[in-house]
C-alpha cells in the first residue's frame, strides 16, 4: 500500500469513528441539555424565592439555594469539559 493510500485510509477511519461519537454525544447532550434546563428553571425559581424571603428565612434559603448552584455548576463544567476534549480530532 502506498503512503497516498494509508494515509486516505487512516484518515476515513478517523472521520468515520468521529461520525460514530458525533451521532452519540448528539444523543446524549440532548439528555444533559434536557437535565440541565431542569435544573436551571429550578435555580431561577429559587432565587426568585430567595429575593422574596423574609430575614428568617433569608440564610436558610441562600444556603440550600448556594447548595444547588454547586450541584448544577459541577454538571455543567464537566459537560463542557468533555466537549472540549472530544471537540479536537485527532489523526
Amino acid at each position: 500500500m502506498t503512503e497516498r493510500e494509508e494515509y486516505l485510509k487512516k484518515m476515513r477511519a478517523v472521520l468515520d469513528r468521529l461520525q460514530v461519537k458525533a451521532s452519540l454525544a448528539k444523543l446524549e447532550l440532548r439528555d444533559l441539555h434536557r437535565e440541565l434546563g431542569t435544573e436551571y428553571d429550578h435555580l431561577l425559581d429559587r432565587l426568585s424565592e430567595l429575593g422574596e424571603s423574609t430575614e428568617n428565612r433569608w440564610d436558610a434559603l441562600r444556603q440550600s439555594f448556594d447548595a444547588a448552584w454547586t450541584s448544577f455548576k459541577r454538571k455543567f463544567d464537566e459537560v463542557m469539559a468533555e466537549h472540549d476534549e472530544d471537540s479536537s480530532p485527532k489523526p
